[in-house]
């Protein structure tokens, strides 16, 4: 059980060590825990039933569809494709790399939204 309280009481640098800690002993374990899906995955993939008295593994794909633009515009027209088509963000820096669209009007109407934070802990290197 966590206790909120003993760890509200910590100082931040306190905070990072107990973070390093916990952190150096999960290292390991996911490591195994990696090892152990990919044989898993692997026997699934050969044939092979596994499964426990209480646990199954089994394999499920996720898909993701894509419209081919060419099919989609002969289908229902360049209208209905500029309509529901998207601008994909790599694209548009690829070009503005290779000059076929300015830097600058592209961040004008760049709109930039945070998605996630994610805490990242970084080595300090001596100087």
């Amino acid at each position: 059980m966590i206790d909120l309280d003993a760890l509200t009481a910590l100082t931040p640098q306190q905070r990072l060590a107990r973070y390093q800690v916990l952190r150096e002993l999960l290292a390991p374990l996911e490591a195994e825990k990696d090892a152990l899906n990919a044989l898993i995955k692997a026997d699934l993939q050969a044939g092979e039933t596994v499964e426990t008295a209480e646990l199954r593994a089994v394999l499920k794909t996720s898909h993701s569809t894509t419209y081919p633009i060419e099919a989609f515009v002969a289908a229902f027209g360049p209208d209905q494709a500029l309509a529901v088509a998207s601008i994909d963000a790599k694209k548009v820096q690829a070009r503005v790399k290779q000059r076929e669209l300015a830097a600058g009007e592209v961040k004008e109407i760049a709109v930039v939204t945070p998605r996630s934070t994610a805490l990242v802990i970084e080595p300090i290197r001596a100087a």
